[in-house]
């Protein structure tokens, strides 16, 4: 386990070339605030992620930065996420909740994540504007670099912004989506969609 106040990912994976070498397995993170990726860092590649979370305390903020993701960072390719969860809301503009802006290349499935997407205030670092081109579980441009599968998974949780999605605030033609819902406690601003914000 690994607990932190504010974090900026467990692993830098960037540059890593050897296809699947690196699996990471059983790594649960309990933090107030995210800046990058919960457990790896933005454009990091040719990795797996096994049975992990990435949990924000009760009193905690959840993903700060825009393009930033719960479990990985924005613009991270050839990879696989499966049977993990994030837990947290998504306080920014291009964040996704289990990865960030422009994922490609890559897997994500069975895995949920369970938060609202909603303002975060100036007095707690944010901007107090209203999150923008944000998902349930992945951020805008997905699949802009590659095709992602995204499979039996699902986003429990509120939206309180525009260009927004219960799975995919946007993404490419290269993108498919199968066996996957969203719940909506309440949705308000524009162009939001219970599966994905815009194409």
């Amino acid at each position: 386990d690994q607990d932190d106040q504010n974090y900026n990912g467990l692993f830098n994976l960037s540059g890593q070339t050897n296809a699947g070498s690196i699996i990471i397995r059983n790594v649960n993170v309990i933090c107030d605030r995210i800046f990058d990726g919960g457990l790896v860092k933005g454009k990091s590649s040719n990795f797996t992620i096994e049975k992990c979370s990435c949990t924000v305390t009760d009193q905690g903020v959840g993903l700060v930065t825009d393009q930033a993701g719960g479990l990985i960072g924005s613009g991270c390719s050839f990879f696989v996420v499966k049977s993990s969860y994030y837990h947290g809301n998504l306080r920014g503009s291009l964040q996704g909740g289990i990865g960030g802006s422009s994922v490609s290349n890559g897997q994500i499935s069975n895995c949920y994540v369970q938060g609202h997407i909603l303002i975060l205030d100036i007095n707690d670092g944010g901007t107090g504007l209203i999150p923008d081109n944000s998902g349930g579980i992945t951020g805008s441009e997905t699949g802009i670099d590659g095709t992602i599968n995204i499979h039996d998974c699902y986003f429990l949780g509120s939206i309180h912004g525009n260009n927004c999605g219960g799975i995919c605030a946007s993404c490419a033609s290269s993108t498919n989506i199968n066996h996957c819902y969203s719940h909506m406690i309440t949705v308000s601003g524009d162009n939001c969609g219970g599966l994905v914000g815009s194409l």
